[in-house]
């Protein structure tokens, strides 16, 4: 039903740093007001990147709509330093180890 994939929803929002914890209302939507913008704010306007494109691409019935955009966003978000494991020189380095293929 609705609420189930309004939770799923919810947990993605927070894992994506869109929805941050508050004292007096328990969550919050992350600010983009602020003057100096952190990783917390890039990876947030990643996520809302993220779910435009899922819709972008579920209206035209592209096919694998969510993979593309969860691909598309971890390439982005390498390049722009926001994830920890996955940085611009591991995709160089994966790109010289299959030379020979």
């Amino acid at each position: 039903g609705v609420g189930i994939g309004v939770f799923i929803a919810f947990l993605g929002f927070k894992n994506g740093g869109l929805v941050i914890g508050s004292d007096s209302t328990l969550v919050q939507f992350l600010s983009f007001n602020s003057a100096n913008w952190g990783t917390a704010q890039v990876a947030a306007l990643l996520t809302v990147l993220g779910v435009i494109i899922i819709g972008v691409l579920r209206h035209f019935n592209v096919k694998g709509s969510v993979l593309i955009s969860m691909i598309t966003i971890s390439v982005i978000s390498a390049f722009t330093g926001v994830t920890q494991g996955i940085t611009k020189d591991s995709f160089i380095s994966l790109g010289t180890m299959f030379k020979d293929f």
